[in-house]
């Protein structure tokens, strides 16, 4: 996408729920992209992070707690939560966002025929989207059909009924600034859900997540349950043979080869096994040299979230953690001219960091890590 906003390739671009003007890698070629090259670039954001400062509009958005919504974790945790305080001033949520915005377009603008460059694919034209208008009208839909319609306000949708009593009280504003009387957010999970739901994938319906006694649950949820590890038979219902079983219906045959490839046209099956597939060394982009000696790598912490746009600006958490640490093996220092607590800059072939303090000897030999900002090493990995 940024490599698009550069070439000219993409000149309209809506960013939600992230901050890549400052987080993605080499940001200084797409904010010139951003501010010099003739584009249109909107944020949905609640601060004026970097990306809000490079865009030509800025949409007031509700804070996490200011809206309805879930989280999906990467130990597959599903955690849903409700509005707990009125969002300030003209603010909307990211949903409420998107909905208006398909009210804009109706279905014989967007299932039109459409140049898609590049597409590849079996049973599509080379570089072409087909016109599916024809064949919506067959099942009902109409040309001057708005997209919100066709997509969101069906009537299924519709048949969850706002106020619920899940909310126990709790106000739903995308719901009242979209004048709707249907639970928006409890409508497209249970149509998310519906995709996984028999296919080892299965979430719990969006009222079980609210129940006192739950603090989320990892899915796939049988019968109520959550599966602590999948693939075990001991804790995973899904598993109907043997002890330990990689069920699922992908690549369940497959050619055999080696690092070069495939070796045999015949298929062979692995059923219930997990598939390692290893692949040839690729070399660096770039590597440590006389100029620039040392690997960088950024780490986490516990005070910070990524960029620092909300969490710095938190008097406690900033306190706690005013700068970025660098750790340093104590020889990797030495040589370096460093100690404990000199304050560093890090720099790049791109940029030079913001200072921090370094740590040294934290860190094993051939190793080192930064919270927040950059590490350094030159004796192998990082971490």
């Amino acid at each position: 996408m940024m490599r698009d906003l550069e070439d000219g390739s993409m000149s309209w671009v809506w960013v939600q729920v992230n901050n890549p003007f400052q987080h993605v890698a080499n940001a200084n070629h797409w904010l010139k992209a951003a501010r010099e090259n003739d584009n249109f670039i909107v944020v949905s954001d609640a601060y004026p992070g970097i990306s809000a400062k490079v865009v030509d509009l800025i949409l007031p958005v509700d804070m996490i707690f200011e809206k309805w919504g879930g989280y999906g974790n990467a130990e597959r945790r599903t955690q849903l939560w409700g509005e707990q305080f009125p969002p300030p001033g003209d603010a909307r949520s990211d949903l409420w966002q998107i909905l208006e915005f398909s009210k804009r377009f109706n279905l014989a603008e967007v299932w039109k025929e459409q140049a898609i460059p590049g597409l590849k694919e079996e049973g599509f034209e080379e570089g072409q989207l087909p016109d599916v208008m024809a064949a919506a009208q067959e099942i009902g839909y109409q040309p001057e059909m708005p997209l919100y319609e066709a997509l969101f306000e069906t009537p299924v949708n519709k048949a969850f009924a706002w106020p619920d009593p899940v909310a126990r009280g709790h106000d739903n504003r995308t719901v009242k600034h979209l004048g709707v009387d249907w639970f928006v957010e409890k409508a497209l999970f249970e149509e998310y859900a519906g995709f996984g739901r028999g296919d080892h994938h299965d979430l719990a319906p969006f009222d079980v997540y609210y129940q006192d006694d739950v603090r989320g649950l990892r899915w796939p949820v049988v019968d109520g349950k959550e599966t602590p590890w999948r693939f075990n038979a001991t804790y995973d219902p899904d598993v109907k043979n043997g002890e330990i079983e990689f069920y699922g219906g992908a690549m369940k045959e497959l050619v055999t080869g080696n690092l070069n490839g495939p070796t045999t046209e015949e298929k062979t099956k692995f059923p219930g096994n997990a598939k390692i597939f290893f692949r040839p060394y690729a070399a660096l982009v770039e590597s440590p040299d006389g100029s620039y000696d040392l690997w960088l790598c950024t780490g986490r912490l516990l005070e910070h979230w990524h960029t620092g746009t909300m969490t710095r600006r938190v008097p406690e958490l900033h306190r706690a953690m005013p700068a970025s640490v660098l750790d340093m093996n104590e020889k990797d220092a030495e040589e370096h001219g460093l100690k404990r607590q000199d304050a560093v800059s890090p720099s790049s072939i791109r940029s030079i960091v913001s200072p921090g303090r370094a740590c040294v000897a934290r860190s094993a030999i051939g190793s080192a890590h930064s919270v927040t900002k950059p590490s350094a090493s030159k004796r192998g990995g990082v971490n």
